[in-house]
């Protein structure tokens, strides 16, 4: 189903989650949920490289081919096998390190302390 609500009115009836860019707020918003995301890979282009080890353990990699003229063609046998595949419990540790790290827990905490 191709749902145009937006995302944050949605994100609940989603089994998963399918993203040829990943700069977007929506990307993160689905990384923090338990279902699984697939992302094309050319996105990765997008991101530090230093990211994609992490972000491959989270996320379903859909290998895809560049044209000359630039459109991304994904592998659809990869692209079926990552929609039909039965999710998995996702691994947490690209949002434990990336998006909650013990650093910013700990200055959160202490900004928080220093209020009160």
């Amino acid at each position: 189903e191709n749902l145009i609500e937006p995302f944050e009115s949605v994100i609940d009836r989603a089994d998963a989650f399918l993203f040829t860019n990943i700069a977007t707020t929506t990307f993160a918003s689905a990384l923090l949920t338990e279902k699984p995301v697939i992302c094309f890979e050319p996105a990765l282009a997008d991101i530090w490289e230093t990211l994609h080890p992490l972000l491959k353990q989270r996320c379903r990699i859909v290998p895809c081919e560049l044209t000359r003229e630039g459109d991304v063609i994904p592998d659809m046998e990869a692209l079926g096998d990552a929609v039909r595949s039965k999710p998995d419990r996702p691994d947490a540790a690209f949002v434990q390190k990336y998006m909650f790290s013990n650093r910013e827990l700990t200055l959160n905490a202490r900004a928080v302390g220093s209020n009160t």
